[in-house]
């Protein structure tokens, strides 16, 4: 713990500040709207808040939208490196038979 100012406050791993940060800041990438957000099913990086909103911003969001078949891969036994691969967009290859 650390103390400034008075105030005593636990140290922070970045790791969990980033995804703290990253969770409040979800929008809804066509009219920013916070409620109800739903997440692409191909990319898993953009956040709609309805279909409406989705196919209307689908035009502007297909350039960027790729599915990630490692992190797919990887989702069930390592969910944080899958989360972290789609939010950094790193892709991988992944190789016959894996």
């Amino acid at each position: 713990m650390a103390a400034t100012g008075g105030n005593i406050t636990a140290p922070c791993h970045f790791q969990e500040q980033d995804q703290l940060l990253a969770s409040l800041q979800h929008t809804c990438d066509n009219c920013g709207g916070r409620d109800h957000l739903m997440k692409c099913s191909r990319c898993h990086t953009a956040f709609f808040c309805s279909v409406k909103c989705q196919k209307t911003y689908w035009p502007f969001h297909k350039a960027f939208c790729r599915k990630n078949d490692f992190a797919d891969a990887t989702e069930g036994t390592e969910p944080k490196f899958a989360r972290w691969m789609r939010s950094h967009g790193k892709q991988a290859v992944l190789k016959d038979g894996e």
